[in-house]
């Protein structure tokens, strides 16, 4: 039955949708923005209509304004630590002393 059309060639979907818009347009008259937007809605999602879209985003504008950016209250700097390091020194090689043995060698002269 939507798609049934008068004799002046209105379809009962063009009627509900323009009695959507005209209804949502009392409700912004009355300043009942937040009740508006959903007939709003419902007509657009029927048929687009740049007026009628220019018409409920003020109206969502109005119903949920956006949220201000929140700016930072100061200047973040980073700190940094020094990491210990750890000194490597040079060691010794160590020496070999030769073992003292039981025989002593007398050198020749």
């Amino acid at each position: 039955m939507p798609n049934m059309v008068d004799s002046s060639g209105w379809s009962v979907a063009d009627r509900y949708r323009v009695a959507l818009i005209n209804y949502a347009d009392k409700l912004v008259a009355d300043q009942k923005y937040c009740e508006a937007r959903e007939f709003y809605e419902q007509a657009l999602a029927m048929a687009p209509n740049p007026e009628v879209a220019a018409t409920a985003t003020e109206v969502q504008l109005i119903c949920e304004p956006p949220q201000p950016t929140a700016q930072p209250t100061a200047e973040i700097t980073p700190i940094f630590t020094e990491t210990p390091t750890t000194e490597v020194g040079i060691t010794e090689t160590p020496t070999v002393e030769p073992t003292p043995t039981s025989e002593t060698v007398v050198p020749t002269p």
